[in-house]
């Protein structure tokens, strides 16, 4: 509970918009994995903050442009 919360947070003070967002698991309260597209460019240390923040074992940021 939260990891939505703390993710928005961050990538709030980030000044970077979510436009989607997508959660999924196999099993109540085991891992999960999120995928989502900003309206800008998620910057590498802000990437890293989330990362550390709500403890995920690999970040990846994509640019499709």
């Amino acid at each position: 509970p939260g990891i939505i919360g703390r993710i928005g947070t961050i990538l709030g003070d980030a000044d970077v918009n979510v436009a989607t967002m997508q959660v999924g698991r196999h099993e109540a309260g085991g891992d999960a994995l999120i995928a989502m597209t900003t309206d800008s460019a998620v910057p590498v240390d802000v990437a890293q903050r989330i990362a550390e923040e709500i403890g995920a074992s690999h970040v990846r940021v994509v640019s499709l442009a």
